[in-house]
């Protein structure tokens, strides 16, 4: 076993002095160690040589021998273990048990007979002698170890081992070094591996994110094309009552009077539905006029009105008193941007009409909801990626970043790259996982950058006051917060109004 530590292929000359083989042994068993270093089991067999050696040098012998004993009792087949003996030995001279260190040297001896440590092991099996006693004394009266005359070349012989210890001691201290950056590595790797696993998690949660957008413009579609279906239905039933309707029989006058009277009481579609601040409306103008407004927003790209609710006549009714509300107040969509969304959208006379109603409502509302508190929410730059046009819009990320830290808002960005960016307003509440805890460390307008497989997000936590912009979108969760508030400013609102009566509800 001892081979494997002193091969043949280790020489003299990697040292930058000329020592014994010895020492070469040990200075590559600490190069075996760093070399194979991620092997917990090896790691501890190397602890146990070098604590060993460090109390050797230390003079503590009492703990290398201790030391050294574990190991070899540890590790019986270390190839290593010719220099644990070795080391063991001299441990053991330290503390005087000359006896054990004899056997000692002689088992290394017997086992390793052609250990490179051989030669130092006789030498020191010559000093020990055959004196079992560590007292025996000399001519001179002073204790002496074995032989009391030395023979000529063992001064050098104890010069080149001292040598050795010192070439050990900075052997010992390279191999710390290089433990620190082995070390370094070992933690780098495993900081590698976490920083993989939190990818993949922030990859699956982007993904989430992305589809919850998704599936929310979806649902605002599907339920839009609920209701004009539901108007349809509606006019069509309306239509086929008044077709079956039977013609109401003349009233006669009172008598004496020669006229009859010709008016027939109205009755179905075109009866009153509605009763309005001095004015009437029939369920003929009021499916009409939700017809028009539903065929407006769906051309114009506008998803719903916060302040309806689903019902026909109560969604007439609020329309109407806040429109009112607005031209109270002198609050008016501009009549030029109007007609340039009319001719984009291509609508129709009604349908502008109405458009410009909605436009002034909103006005209207935008102003009033600014009462409510700042929050702090999470604007995003959503951009998303194929293999076709993924190293544009990646190439494209430096100057979005570049953009926003300008000063440009993001608003200003989507719009500059509407084919390519998608811009919306998160909750910071509404964030999850990592990524809100990422945020959490930025300061307001301080940006961030997720990136996953097929696209990223460039995030930027800001105060934001509640507003209503007919084509921008709104979170879920302050949506519901200005539906609620609006709806309460209509409550009130009502209450001034002497007359309202929905004669006929859906």
């Amino acid at each position: 076993m001892g081979k494997g530590i002193v091969g043949k292929g280790f020489h003299n000359h990697e040292l930058n002095v000329k020592v014994p083989r010895g020492l070469v042994t040990v200075v590559l068993f600490f190069s075996l160690f760093l070399r194979v270093g991620d092997s917990d089991a090896f790691s501890r067999e190397f602890e146990l040589f070098d604590k060993g050696y460090e109390y050797y040098l230390a003079y503590q012998p009492e703990m290398a021998v201790d030391t050294f004993s574990m190991f070899l009792l540890e590790f019986p087949g270390s190839s290593a273990k010719d220099a644990a003996l070795f080391w063991l030995g001299k441990s053991l001279i330290q503390v005087k048990s000359f006896d054990e260190a004899r056997k000692v040297f002689g088992g290394l001896k017997q086992e390793f007979p052609e250990s490179p440590l051989i030669p130092h092991v006789e030498r020191e099996l010559g000093d020990l002698g055959n004196t079992p006693s560590p007292k025996k004394t000399g001519t001179s009266g002073e204790p002496v170890r074995g032989r009391a005359v030395r023979e000529p070349g063992q001064a050098d012989s104890e010069k080149k081992m001292h040598l050795m210890e010192q070439q050990l001691a900075k052997a010992v201290e390279e191999r710390q070094k290089l433990g620190v950056l082995l070390e370094e590595e070992q933690k780098k790797t495993a900081d590698m591996k976490a920083k993989m696993t939190e990818l993949e998690k922030r990859e699956a949660e982007n993904r989430v994110l992305f589809a919850k957008g998704e599936d929310e413009q979806k649902r605002m579609a599907a339920e839009m094309e609920r209701d004009r279906q539901q108007l349809r239905d509606e006019r069509e039933r309306l239509d086929a009552e008044r077709r079956n309707m039977k013609p109401e029989p003349r009233k006669k006058s009172p008598k004496g009077n020669q006229k009859e009277e010709e008016t027939v009481a109205p009755s179905g579609y075109e009866a009153p539905a509605v009763k309005l601040m001095g004015k009437k409306y029939t369920t003929r103008q009021v499916i009409d006029f939700m017809l028009n407004s539903s065929s407006a927003m769906v051309k114009a790209g506008i998803r719903e009105a916060l302040w309806r609710n689903g019902n026909l006549f109560d969604d007439f009714v609020t329309e109407q008193i806040l429109y009112d509300e607005a031209i109270r107040v002198k609050v008016s969509a501009d009549a030029e941007r109007v007609n340039e969304l009319a001719g984009k959208f291509k609508l129709t006379g009604d349908e502008a009409a109405y458009l410009g109603r909605y436009l002034s409502i909103s006005d209207l509302i935008d102003r009033k909801i600014k009462s409510i508190p700042e929050e702090r929410v999470v604007e995003s730059l959503a951009v998303q990626y194929t293999e076709t046009d993924k190293q544009g819009k990646v190439n494209l990320a430096n100057e979005l970043q570049g953009q926003a830290r300008g000063g440009k808002t993001f608003e200003e960005i989507a719009a500059a790259f509407p084919d390519k960016v998608r811009f919306s307003v998160i909750g910071f509440q509404e964030l999850q996982g990592w990524i809100k805890d990422r945020i959490e460390l930025l300061r307001d307008g301080e940006i961030s950058v997720v990136w996953t497989k097929d696209g990223y997000m460039i995030l930027k936590p800001v105060m934001k006051r509640s507003s209503y912009r007919p084509f921008e979108d709104v979170r879920p969760g302050r949506k519901n917060e200005i539906r609620a508030f609006v709806r309460a400013w209509v409550e009130e609102l009502k209450k001034e109004i002497k007359e309202i009566e929905i004669v006929r509800a859906q």
